[in-house]
């Protein structure tokens, strides 16, 4: 079977980020400059605290989200299947990759359908490329009604357009087209990043045209840029590349910065949390959920499905533990709790 442009680009990916190092080589996703407050008289028990959060009408177990990994291959759609069983019987939100290579090849919608019937106790979110939203918009309305899909989110990653051998860095009009998107769907619009960080401005903007959900997808974890050089051939085009391999704003500086926003919108927190302990701090910032896609992608790759729950129960009980510590019976009192997280250092603001 020949594999066409995009579906061969998103084995290439996949196949990248789960067998080299394509992490940010010096910028920090910025946890570690952030640490609890421990309270020793927390004034409850340890199996008081309750974990449960809602999103999109959902009560979630934790509030913990798989992100887009991939889709539209063989090895991107087993692994997408496997998810949302995982992500169905533990109760956390899914969001799928590109859906790109379906939207090319419309007979393969069917594997999204059956994605969607898995996730019966869980959000499913698909989501799309803010360059590709203006291609399809004209069909996105009716593709996204007939996949039944909770959430559809759009990413922004003008970087990693600018930088990959087939991108498309063309972002004149996204912003209108995000906004048509918004007024022909009745489903609510998450708008991303992929890892290089949204500034506080960036959240405003989208905030001042309606946009509800967003996920700040910061710097720190795995880096698109590293993902793209390695498929480059050209000697000087990788050249350039390696220039922007730290670009990006630090997850927890934007989480930081954007705090007293945090009642306005739903903030998710995804870019570098690779352990429990980073996710609950990502809830104390204010994030109304977290988690990552590049750990869960390594773990299904050593011990698939069962490795992947292991995983989120360890999460589970760090943040529960986390909680107790700090004298948080809820996750409403913990969620964006200045007294409970402080910063280490002083550090610059990006705006």
């Amino acid at each position: 079977m020949i594999m066409n442009g995009t579906k061969k680009r998103k084995k290439e990916q996949l196949t990248i980020a789960t067998e080299k190092d394509i992490t940010y080589s010096t910028l920090s996703d910025g946890f570690d400059w952030f640490y609890f407050i421990n309270n020793s008289l927390p004034e409850l028990n340890l199996d008081e605290t309750d974990t449960t959060t809602s999103f999109l009408e959902y009560k979630l177990e934790i509030p913990l989200i798989i992100s887009a990994i991939s889709g539209g291959e063989d090895t991107g759609d087993k692994l997408n299947m496997q998810l949302a069983e995982v992500s169905n019987d533990e109760k956390i939100a899914l969001e799928l990759g590109s859906i790109r290579p379906y939207l090319e090849d419309k007979a393969k919608l069917s594997i999204l359908k059956e994605i969607r019937s898995i996730c019966k106790n869980n959000p499913l979110i698909a989501n799309l490329g803010a360059v590709q939203v203006k291609s399809y918009l004209k069909i996105l309305p009716s593709v996204i009604e007939e996949i039944g899909i909770d959430c559809f989110s759009i990413h922004l990653n003008p970087l990693q357009e600018a930088i990959q051998p087939e991108g498309e860095p063309l972002y004149k009009g996204i912003k209108e087209a995000i906004k048509s998107l918004k007024r022909e769907i009745n489903t609510p619009i998450i708008v991303k990043e992929i890892g290089i960080g949204l500034s506080r401005n960036v959240v405003v903007e989208l905030m001042n045209i309606g946009i509800e959900y967003i996920n700040i997808a910061g710097a720190g974890g795995t880096s698109w840029v590293k993902i793209e050089s390695e498929r480059i051939t050209d000697k000087l085009k990788r050249e350039i590349a390696r220039e922007f391999y730290d670009w990006g704003i630090p997850t927890a500086t934007i989480l930081n910065e954007i705090r007293d926003l945090t009642k306005d919108v739903k903030i998710i927190a995804t870019g570098g949390i690779d352990r429990g302990i980073k996710f609950a701090k990502a809830i104390a910032l204010g994030a109304h959920l977290a988690g990552g896609s590049r750990i869960f992608v390594k773990k299904w790759t050593e011990g698939g499905q069962n490795a992947i729950r292991e995983l989120i129960h360890v999460w589970k009980e760090v943040l529960k533990i986390a909680m107790f510590c700090t004298g948080c019976k809820n996750i409403d009192e913990f969620r964006a709790n200045k007294n409970i997280i402080r910063e280490k250092y002083a550090f610059n603001s990006f705006t």
